[in-house]
């Protein structure tokens, strides 16, 4: 008889653990659940001001000297246009 009554709690103690782990699951899986209605923002970082002071100086800079420096300012512009979100 006790062989019966092991064999019978190892069966019961078997069924707890897929149990237990659905409980986990089901509970993991519905903090996940909040988050889905909410649309992802993007936010980027303002993007910096360059002021009357250095366009005067840029002004008086010759672009053929400075290729890197013009080619770059460029770059700068394209990834603003690029970056500008309109709603």
């Amino acid at each position: 008889m006790t062989a019966l009554s092991n064999n019978q709690k190892s069966k019961r103690s078997s069924l707890k653990l897929p149990r237990v782990l659905a409980v986990l699951g089901m509970i993991c899986l519905t903090g996940c659940l909040g988050n889905s209605e909410k649309p992802l923002e993007l936010t980027y970082p303002p993007y910096p001001v360059a002021g009357a002071a250095v366009v005067q100086e840029l002004n008086t800079l010759n672009p053929d000297e400075f290729p890197a420096l013009h080619n770059w300012l460029d770059r700068l512009d394209i990834l603003q246009a690029q970056l500008e979100v309109t709603p």
